[in-house]
């Protein structure tokens, strides 16, 4: 009996559990090796540190930063190995729940609550007061010094001022120009001016003698009857301004989208606005007036042409995300 019961009592053995699969990061360790690539070809395709790709691979969440962030490295971790990224993430949530510590660091003691200083304590209304009173002095002394230079530049100034023309001109007749006299120097002119007409002849009357106007020159009838004739001339039209050149016409931009992208597309003085995701095949025409400021997300699929010429976005491209001001 005792052995029939041992052998009713003996179990049957149960089929065999699935074997775990290897955490994420020695998961992605094994195909990127199998693959033959090393750790900086990886670094350099997601853009992070070599040391950060071994910490994902070793699971050392003491050198990663928050949570948020490793689920995001080890899902692009996974589409560039063209693993599926859904699963290494629902067995990473089970590894490194959400709201927990994913490196199992102690809690960090609570630290001491210093006391806050508010308004109305002694040493702030002191500060207060002190800087308040040396601004008060800084707008005096600016304010002297600025009287002072006035005063001293408005003497000078009426000092340097010349004449003007109008004011210097005699209101009064032109003077007249008084007669040469002779000058003792020169005998023979004063001798010829003085010397006294001849005497005229007995018997003949006496004529006084004036210095003769000159005469007008005549003119001739022909030339006053030309002159008189004459039509007035016709006045000359003044020459019609050249007209304005038109400003030219803003350039061509296009945004050409070839994957899934996220923009942030702003033109000068609110010209122009487009914020949201762009499809793939999707190509947008920038309105408004340049400069444009540009956010663009995954850089990659996008496209900026300028008058049909592609313009290149790697030198303002950090992350997959481009961010430029645009000033053809």
């Amino acid at each position: 009996m005792s052995r029939v019961r041992g052998r009713k009592n003996k179990t049957a053995p149960g089929p065999e559990r699935p074997p775990s699969p290897p955490p994420v990061g020695e998961r992605l360790r094994q195909v990127r090796v199998g693959r033959g690539l090393d750790v900086a070809t990886v670094a350099e395709q997601l853009h992070l540190k070599q040391c950060t790709v071994v910490a994902l691979e070793e699971e050392d969440f003491d050198r990663l930063p928050a949570r948020v962030f490793v689920r995001g490295y080890y899902r692009n971790y996974a589409r560039l190995l063209g693993l599926p990224a859904d699963e290494l993430l629902r067995q990473f949530d089970e590894r490194c729940p959400e709201g927990e510590s994913c490196a199992g660091a102690p809690p960090v003691a609570p630290r001491s609550v210093r006391r806050e200083i508010r308004s109305n304590h002694i040493l702030v209304r002191a500060v207060t007061w002190g800087l308040a009173l040396l601004l008060v002095v800084a707008v005096v002394l600016w304010w002297r010094d600025y009287a002072g230079r006035d005063r001293q530049v408005e003497p000078a100034l009426a000092q340097s001022e010349p004449a003007s023309p109008q004011s210097a001109a005699p209101t009064g007749p032109p003077p007249t120009e008084a007669p040469a006299t002779p000058s003792p120097a020169s005998p023979p002119a004063a001798a010829s001016q003085t010397t006294a007409p001849p005497e005229p002849a007995a018997g003949t009357p006496k004529v006084a003698t004036t210095p003769a106007a000159s005469a007008p020159e005549p003119q001739t009838p022909g030339t006053v009857e030309t002159a008189a004739q004459s039509p007035p001339a016709a006045p000359v039209p003044a020459p019609e301004p050249a007209a304005k050149s038109a400003p030219p016409a803003p350039p061509k931009v296009e945004l050409v989208v070839s994957e899934p992208s996220w923009v942030d597309i702003r033109g000068a003085q609110r010209s122009f606005k487009r914020v949201g995701t762009l499809e793939a095949g999707t190509r947008l025409t920038l309105g408004g007036e340049p400069p444009w400021h540009m956010v663009i997300g995954n850089a990659r699929g996008v496209t900026l042409l300028v008058d049909g010429r592609p313009y290149d976005l790697a030198t303002h491209t950090r992350r997959n995300v481009a961010r430029l001001t645009l000033q053809p």
